[in-house]
């Protein structure tokens, strides 16, 4: 690079490479996060690869406009035919499209099972010693969970198993019902429809206990 580049340059430079790590730093595992993206696993974007691909676009476009427009180069050399870097800005786009619309239609049969399953009702106090064992199923999400109380409260909860229902998750509703001993808690934000499965599944199994 020449030392003469202007302010603008190194501006759109700087864009790209944020772009450009911010499109990397979508697709990284991140087991914490409230629900899984399109792809089946937990990252740091749960809309990656939708997110990726528009990070990639716009780091292509940063970068061809730097230096095509911006640079003080023989920028008129660059990009001739400007065919590569439109290919991959329509590749980008229409993988940007497509997992949108996927991550739009995960989300609206996650409102679904929101809908459908409402809030569980009835406390958990005054069960009868022992355990119980109850599965419940929602469109994509479902919670078996295993109950056990002793003198009259619950004693342990555990999640034996489950689909689109994190383990963390899981213990987080878990300490709030032991604590509040019963049902009637909040869900966890950005994982709602796991939450309501796991709080029936929890009243399903203190019913089977009794």
């Amino acid at each position: 690079m020449e030392r003469d580049e202007s302010g603008a340059y190194w501006a759109l430079l700087g864009l790209t490479i944020a772009f450009t790590i911010a499109g990397i730093v979508t697709m990284i595992p991140n087991t914490a996060a409230p629900k899984p993206n399109v792809l089946g696993y937990r990252s740091v974007c749960s809309f990656a690869p939708a997110a990726s691909a528009l990070c990639g676009l716009l780091a292509g476009m940063t970068c061809t406009i730097r230096n095509r427009w911006v640079s003080r180069r023989a920028s008129a050399k660059r990009f001739q035919p400007p065919i590569l870097p439109v290919a991959i800005g329509i590749l980008l786009l229409t993988l940007a499209a497509v997992f949108g619309i996927r991550f739009g239609v995960a989300q609206a049969r996650f409102g679904d099972v929101i809908a459908r399953t409402g809030h569980a009702a009835g406390t958990l106090s005054g069960i009868a010693d022992g355990t119980g064992s109850a599965t419940i199923a929602e469109g994509d999400v479902s919670a078996t969970v295993e109950l056990s109380v002793k003198g009259g409260a619950i004693e342990a909860l555990r999640l034996t198993a489950g689909r689109n229902v994190d383990a963390a998750l899981a213990d987080e509703i878990f300490t709030r019902v032991k604590k509040a001993g019963s049902v009637q808690v909040d869900a966890v934000s950005g994982a709602t429809a796991s939450s309501e499965v796991l709080l029936k599944a929890i009243a399903a199994a203190a019913a089977a206990a009794r």
